[in-house]
């Protein structure tokens, strides 16, 4: 996790094992997790952090919606190309 923070934001880890995270303009602390897997509050506050920042996830309705604008996009400059191709 650490690593991906990292990449998005910057991390500095102080003696006392927490995290300070700042991904955009917000920043907070983490303390590390005694076992491996972080809590629900701290994956809140990082899907937050990261959403705030723009790195939302997509669901899988906008996703495919995307796609098909794309789809319907590449179609349309294809048909255009064409035509101006044929009128040339």
């Amino acid at each position: 996790m650490e690593s991906l923070l990292e990449v998005v934001g910057s991390v500095v880890q102080t003696d006392d094992d927490k995290f300070h995270v700042q991904i955009g303009e917000e920043e907070q602390v983490f303390v590390r997790p005694r076992h491996k897997d972080l809590d629900t509050q701290q994956i809140v506050d990082l899907r937050r952090m990261l959403t705030n920042a723009g790195y939302a996830a997509w669901s899988k309705r906008r996703r495919r919606r995307q796609r098909g604008l794309t789809l319907r996009l590449t179609q349309m400059v294809r048909a255009r190309a064409s035509n101006a191709e044929r009128d040339s």
